[in-house]
């Protein structure tokens, strides 16, 4: 399973070589969820898993539909993940909440905007995607794109956000992408290793700082900047 700082990368991977992918997203909560909105999880066609959505069996379902998307059948674009179950279920769900989640296929037709996301990824460039859910057309824009027609949505668009909103009739979810929060350890000892490696796995940006060239190298800090 890929980490969810590498979920672009790898969707790119896997419809630059001609393979299909599908994206899963939650773009609306209400009550306790087990992820935020945004929260996506990729789903390949030979395997590949980046990402969650939140796990059990909200979870479950949602990989059913992906599959189905995979495999050229008929498949839901949206689905209702209810977590607050009842006492008469096999399995309850704790969180008490519910969500929806969109699922998109994805292809080699979505290269383009697939690898400007990819490369925001990689090199924490602050950048937009908003998709149009019912046309699933796709935009990528930057925070300086001071032309594009919801110009104004985006000055005011949240640092790390993720938002679902209507304009001119269609409803749009729009995320930040390359927003990754920096970590600063000062000081590179036996402590710093793991927390870096923990931090990086947990989509932090991690900077490590020290006054001796010899402790601060890639051998002791793979996942370091």
């Amino acid at each position: 399973m890929k980490s969810e700082t590498e979920l672009w990368r790898a969707a790119h991977d896997e419809v630059r070589n001609g393979r299909r992918a599908v994206m899963c997203t939650v773009i609306q909560g209400k009550g306790s969820i087990p992820r935020e909105l945004g929260a996506r999880m990729l789903i390949g066609e030979v395997g590949t898993l980046a990402g969650t959505i939140g796990g059990g069996c909200g979870e479950a379902d949602v990989l059913v539909a992906a599959r189905k998307a995979i495999a050229g059948a008929e498949f839901p674009r949206f689905v209702e993940v209810d977590l607050a179950g009842s006492l008469e279920q096999d399995e309850v769900q704790a969180c008490g909440g519910t969500m929806r989640v969109f699922v998109r296929l994805l292809d080699s037709s979505d290269e383009g905007w697939i690898a400007k996301l990819a490369h925001a990824e990689a090199e924490h460039e602050p950048m937009i995607v908003i998709e149009a859910l019912d046309s699933s057309a796709t935009q990528v824009v930057s925070e300086s794109d001071n032309e594009h027609a919801m110009a104004g949505f985006l000055r005011d668009f949240p640092a790390q956000g993720a938002k679902l909103f209507r304009h001119q009739d269609e409803e749009y979810f729009a995320q930040r992408i390359g927003t990754s929060l920096r970590l600063v350890l000062v000081g590179s000892g036996h402590v710093a290793m793991p927390l870096c490696e923990f931090a990086a796995k947990s989509g932090f940006a991690v900077t490590v700082v020290d006054d001796r060239p010899s402790y601060v190298t890639q051998a002791r800090f793979p996942d370091a900047e």
